[in-house]
């Protein structure tokens, strides 16, 4: 069971970047809500600032998911004496 209420507060990493940022998020079940707010620290500049509803949500970067139109990949299938060779 999911929790009706998830609060995130404080520093994450940013890949772009390099270097930590500071993100708020919020997810609220019971009232169908979701805030994320992400701030460059040094900057002061707002990366990200999203307030929707939960239900129209969507991830995005790895939480995304795939495109049905997306090509189909296999995963890479290897010999491990391949590499003593």
């Amino acid at each position: 069971m999911k929790p009706y209420l998830d609060q995130r507060v404080g520093d994450d990493w940013s890949h772009r970047l390099r270097r930590f940022v500071q993100r708020i998020r919020i997810l609220d079940r019971d009232n169908n809500r979701y805030v994320e707010k992400v701030v460059d620290p040094e900057t002061g500049e707002v990366l990200r600032d999203v307030e929707e509803p939960l239900s129209d949500h969507r991830g995005h970067g790895s939480a995304k998911q795939p495109s049905s139109d997306a090509p189909q990949t296999s995963p890479i299938k290897s010999d491990p004496q391949e590499k003593l060779r």
